[in-house]
């Protein structure tokens, strides 16, 4: 598997106070310059929702 063509992974940390500013400023700005999604991890739930995600998508990039 080659996953070195336009997949990379940024996480990006910022205090809670500006989670929902920043997620809908790089959703505005870069939306449309970047295949993107903005996730706001709030608890180990959402980062476990998340790492199933990945799993998901990363398996379909594989298969297909």
């Amino acid at each position: 598997m080659d996953f070195s063509s336009n997949i990379g992974n940024n996480l990006i940390i910022v205090p809670s106070r500006l989670t929902s500013q920043w997620e809908t400023e790089i959703t505005k700005y870069c939306a449309d310059k970047f295949k993107l999604r903005v996730k706001v991890l709030v608890s180990i739930n959402s980062i476990k929702l998340l790492e199933k995600e990945l799993h998901d998508f990363y398996s379909k990039l594989a298969s297909g």
